[in-house]
């Protein structure tokens, strides 16, 4: 499969599961297991600040929510996080391609976007050990979780402001491009226009 088909089916495939993700009708989305408990978010978009916390959020769910939960991690949370990455890290591939000369260093920026994804299942990681664990208390993953998921959520800002910065670079380069290569032919008109003019 080529690079651009490869980043069209990644992009699909981001697309479908975030829906499925957002989709309050679904079993496994973000907002059923809200509604279930009572409205408190899951804890990868509300992270809980105390371990208390965490397990205030885990009883909120009840036994519905955190079965639900843990469908969710095993599906959803399971392709989204690689479906983010493979769209990011093709389309930076696919701008660095047309930017950077073959064996450049460049290319390794390319990489950078699993960073957040490696990041995220770590975190889902923790989640679902406290789920698994619950009533039983795993008081120092659940203390955890809160600043994992602002470097994951940070991390992801910068995967992203990184893609647009490549994106508007590319747009700025083949810019300048466009402009020279018209700049250099309006030269060359007027110069062949010199030699076409009759000498008296």
């Amino acid at each position: 499969m080529s690079r651009p088909r490869a980043f069209l089916a990644s992009l699909g495939l981001l697309m479908l599961t975030l829906v499925v993700a957002n989709t309050p009708l679904l079993p496994v989305s973000a907002p059923s297991i809200a509604s279930a408990a009572g409205g408190v978010g899951i804890l990868d978009l509300q992270p809980q600040t105390t371990a208390e916390a965490v397990y205030a959020a885990l009883t909120a769910y009840g036994p519905s929510g955190r079965t639900t939960y843990l469908w969710e991690l095993a599906t959803v949370d399971l392709v989204l996080p690689l479906a983010m990455a493979l769209t990011q890290v093709l389309a930076m591939r696919l701008m660095l391609r047309r930017m950077a000369p073959p064996g450049s260093r460049w290319h390794l920026l390319a990489w950078l976007p699993f960073i957040p994804s490696i990041l995220d299942y770590v975190e889902n990681l923790g989640i679902g050990t406290v789920l698994l664990a619950y009533p039983n208390r795993v008081g120092w993953v659940a203390e955890a979780l809160a600043p994992l998921t602002a470097t994951k959520s940070a991390c992801y800002v910068g995967s992203l402001v990184l893609v647009i910065a490549t994106l508007l670079a590319m747009g700025a380069r083949r810019l300048g491009l466009r402009l020279k290569g018209r700049s250099a032919g309006t030269a060359a008109e007027a110069q062949a226009g010199q030699l076409r003019r009759p000498v008296t």
